[in-house]
């Protein structure tokens, strides 16, 4: 997560290490903008039967992503990273 509320420009540089080879699957860039969600505004959520407000901090954003696993079954977030996403084999998408 790389915050740039005050410039417009971010820059990305890869650099390998010596003797060494890497593979970039992707990057993904997201823009939102600041107070989008909760924080710094009068108005806070709470949760269900609690009255200790909730706040998300502008350095958070959330996204929404399919992960297809290509030609492999389904990987549960249990099995899988750690990083609670689940990978769905990609057989409803392509037969």
């Amino acid at each position: 997560m790389v915050p740039c509320f005050k410039i417009e420009k971010l820059s990305v540089t890869l650099s390998p290490s010596p003797n060494s080879l890497a593979f970039v699957n992707g990057i993904k860039v997201v823009s939102t903008p600041k107070n989008m969600y909760i924080e710094h505004q009068d108005k806070s959520i709470s949760f269900v039967n609690s009255k200790i407000p909730f706040s998300i901090l502008d350095a958070t954003t959330f996204g929404n992503c399919l992960l297809s696993n290509v030609g492999r079954p389904t990987v549960a977030n249990a099995d899988g990273t750690r990083m609670f996403r689940t990978w769905h084999d990609d057989s409803s998408y392509i037969f």
